[in-house]
């Protein structure tokens, strides 16, 4: 269910992204910093005009403990442009500093320090914060604001650093929960064999009890495990009538595969973030049976026609991003690009501690209808994760292999979630 973006620790949430990128993670890395400042600064007859407003932006660049995003800095240079030609901030230019935090704690802390330590940086701004605990220490004595995109490590779900747009795994998790119980059948749970994965288990399972479904039960995998065969032996001994496979992208091809080669008949049920085009072609003759659902905007739904969705993947091709560089993950990294300019616009001087001030107290917003109207002045509705105030899941079926959005948002909050 996570590739790019978890689990209960003392009640709180550890990143748990791709299982082929926790198998390979390591505890060191190096980091290096570039300027994706990629417009040039002020754009021309943009009227911006004196020293740069300096954001950063943390994400795998080159590593090999997963697969590079170059996605997120076609999203950021995007978003430099557009701030830019819409006036910077305050008037001034905006610069967004990339770093390669090689998708470790380690990377992550380098990355961090090397932000804090910029007396001009203002603000962290989207891109990878599943390793922020490392950091957490630094963040607060920085007092550097982060207005992440997808609720992922303990502390971007608690810490009052940062902002989320997105649920992150734990609503994930609900919203699968929910799925589970509206289908009205009865699951069982395919997942990491990691204590980080407990937390994906308890969601998806409490999400379906409070709503009238039933979780069976769970079968844990190896991250690194690539033929799912026997576990999907093993998940079919509780006769279940749908599979929840909340793995990585390798692993839901393999488990699809090898449900239909049992003639399994029932739903599939999926976190749909974590199925790209490529990969839900390639399960055709099961796309019938698969549902899946998503706590973020829903990009990966080709008829998706939200004004944010069409503006981001207008500005996306003209970087020269690919279809299947439209990720989610990208889009909320050019999303909190957006939060951070009305965030910016309403401070009377642009600091680390009014951004955070400011960031903190929007209310009802939204960007071209990108999510029902969020409000992060108030904790949000899950006990135990204040800073989840999307609280919304798209709920998607699958026609001629993509996936497809009916246009509704369910509130997890009041469906059992």
């Amino acid at each position: 269910m996570i590739s790019t973006k978890n689990a209960k620790r003392a009640g709180a949430v550890l990143a748990l992204v791709a299982s082929a990128v926790l198998a390979a993670c390591s505890s060191s890395g190096s980091t290096s910093s570039t300027n994706t400042n990629s417009s040039g600064g002020a754009a021309s007859g943009s009227g911006t005009s004196g020293s740069p407003v300096v954001v950063g932006v943390p994400y795998p660049i080159q590593t090999q403990a997963t697969a590079p995003t170059p996605e997120i800095g076609l999203a950021v240079a995007a978003m430099v442009k557009w701030v830019n030609a819409h006036g910077g901030i305050k008037g001034h230019p905006i610069q967004a500093v990339s770093c390669d935090d090689h998708f470790t704690s380690t990377g992550t802390a380098s990355c961090v320090q090397q932000f804090a330590s910029n007396s001009n940086m203002v603000a962290l701004v989207g891109g990878d914060d599943c390793f922020a605990d490392a950091a957490n220490a630094l963040l607060k004595s920085s007092g550097l604001p982060w207005l992440a995109s997808y609720g992922c490590s303990a502390n971007s779900y608690t810490s009052s650093e940062f902002t989320l747009l997105g649920g992150g795994v734990v609503a994930d998790a609900l919203a699968v929960g929910t799925l589970i119980a509206q289908e009205k059948t009865p699951a069982e749970i395919i997942t990491f064999n990691l204590p980080q994965a407990d937390v994906i288990v308890s969601s998806t399972t409490a999400s379906a009890a409070a709503a009238g479904g039933k979780v069976l039960g769970a079968v844990r995998v190896d991250p690194a495990a690539v033929d799912m065969t026997a576990a999907v032996a093993e998940a079919l001994k509780s006769h279940p009538q749908a599979i929840v496979p909340e793995t990585s992208s390798a692993q839901i091809a393999s488990t699809v595969q090898a449900l239909k080669q049992d003639g399994f008949t029932g739903k599939i049920i999926l976190a749909a973030t974590e199925v790209p085009a490529n990969t839900l072609a390639s399960l055709n003759g099961a796309s019938g049976q698969i549902i899946g659902a998503s706590s973020t905007a829903p990009v990966e739904a080709p008829g998706a026609s939200l004004p944010a969705i069409t503006e981001f993947r207008t500005e996306m091709t003209a970087q020269g991003a690919t279809t299947s560089q439209m990720t989610s993950q990208a889009f909320e990294t050019w999303l909190a690009f957006h939060q951070f300019y009305d965030a910016a616009q309403k401070v009377t001087s642009v600091t680390r501690a009014n951004i955070l001030t400011a960031s903190r107290g929007l209310a009802n917003w939204q960007y071209g209808q990108s999510n029902p109207p969020m409000t992060f002045s108030a904790p949000g509705p899950f006990t135990g994760f204040p800073n989840i105030v999307m609280h919304w899941a798209a709920f998607m079926t699958v026609q001629n292999n993509h996936w497809v959005w009916d246009g509704k948002w369910t509130n997890l909050a009041t469906s059992g979630g």
